[in-house]
């Protein structure tokens, strides 16, 4: 009897769509940037398939895509055009990016069949709600870029809340609630398309966020669900469906996680502050190392520095939060944290210095 495929689910970041430090941000640098982060995934997934994994779900973030909409935004207000709401902004990018992604991989599967796995076709994109606790729906992320006195005033008056909870600047602040689930539709969707043998592209931008209103209604809101919370929500309620996954795998910036990622975040802001420069790729690396790299772990482990003051900052956090919660629920076997580059060898254990692997097992620390 055929052993039951092993399900593979991605996430991967807003900066695989467009790199970070690109002075370059049109639509035909965002491509290129998505076509190479996917060839990379797919040279992974052909490997994959050899051994019993079928590739399940990818989901997509959009952060500096996000930023690019409210610019354009905010510059066509001083002409008096209206507003966006910033789930419509999601809706745009979960299109645009989607739909990309789809017609990339698909064009993959017709150069070579079989490629997204041994009975997959091709990838289907489904727009995605997370229903949201309202009661943590307070306005406390901030969003975009500072904004000048001019800006607040039109921004203000169109009914945006602004602020600087962080020291950066005033911005716009949106909610960031606390995922209760994918909606069920949706995820019927997610699982019929996996079922027909194909990858489904869901959760992208981290979806767009619901509450549940008067007379049964549907309610957006203006509010930023991180990507990661998203594809974790899909893979918790693909396997009330029966779909398993066995692999969770998280691709970022960054080769691996760290023991103590605030003093990476410190020495960047250290450096640039000094130089007047971004940081390089030499100096980044080089306080990746020192802040101790995280190649294989528990998960207790990994939960203890996620607890620890100050151990985790930033973007880090729910990546290394999503991937704890699956795999200590036993919802997956591994989650892995690494960048595209290192992914391949860290997914197939090839290499013991590659990314982060977190797997259920005894604390060893």
């Amino acid at each position: 009897m055929r052993q039951a495929p092993k399900g593979l689910s991605i996430a991967i970041g807003g900066h695989a769509t467009l790199k970070p430090g690109t002075k370059d941000k049109g639509i035909p640098a965002q491509e290129a940037a998505m076509r190479e982060a996917l060839g990379q995934i797919l040279a992974v997934v052909r490997a994959a398939t050899e051994e019993g994994f079928t590739w399940n779900t990818l989901t997509h973030g959009s952060g500096p895509q996000t930023k690019i909409i409210l610019d354009r935004v905010r510059a066509s207000m001083t002409q008096g055009m209206h507003p966006l709401p910033l789930y419509y902004a999601s809706m745009d990018l979960i299109g645009s990016i989607g739909m990309t992604m789809e017609r990339m991989l698909n064009s993959a599967a017709a150069r070579e069949h079989g490629c997204l796995g041994r009975d997959k076709t091709g990838a289907q994109l489904v727009s995605t709600h997370f229903l949201v606790d309202p009661n943590t729906m307070q306005l406390i992320k901030p969003i975009g870029d500072p904004l000048n006195e001019n800006e607040i005033k039109i921004l203000e008056a169109a009914g945006e809340t602004i602020g600087n909870p962080d020291g950066v600047g005033p911005r716009v602040l949106v909610a960031s609630p606390k995922v209760l689930a994918t909606l069920p539709q949706n995820l019927d969707a997610i699982a019929a398309i996996i079922r027909c043998k194909l990858l489904a592209l869901a959760g992208g931008t981290g979806g767009v966020a619901v509450t549940i209103g008067k007379n049964e209604e549907l309610e957006p809101h203006p509010a930023v669900i991180d990507k990661d919370d998203a594809a974790r929500e899909i893979v918790k309620g693909l396997a009330e469906r029966g779909i398993s996954t066995d692999t969770f795998a998280i691709l970022t910036a960054d080769p691996y996680m760290v023991r103590r990622y605030s003093t990476v975040m410190e020495g960047i802001e250290r450096i640039e502050k000094e130089s007047g420069e971004k940081i390089s790729h030499d100096e980044r690396a080089a306080l990746m190392e020192a802040a101790g790299p995280i190649r294989r772990i528990a998960v207790a482990d990994m939960q203890a520095i996620l607890e620890t003051k100050g151990a985790v900052t930033g973007g880090a956090k729910p990546k290394i939060k999503a991937a704890c919660d699956l795999v200590a629920a036993g919802i997956v076997e591994q989650a892995i944290i690494c960048d595209p580059h290192n992914f391949g060898a860290t997914f197939m254990g090839k290499a013991k210095d590659a990314g982060t692997v977190i797997f259920k097992g005894e604390k060893w620390v």
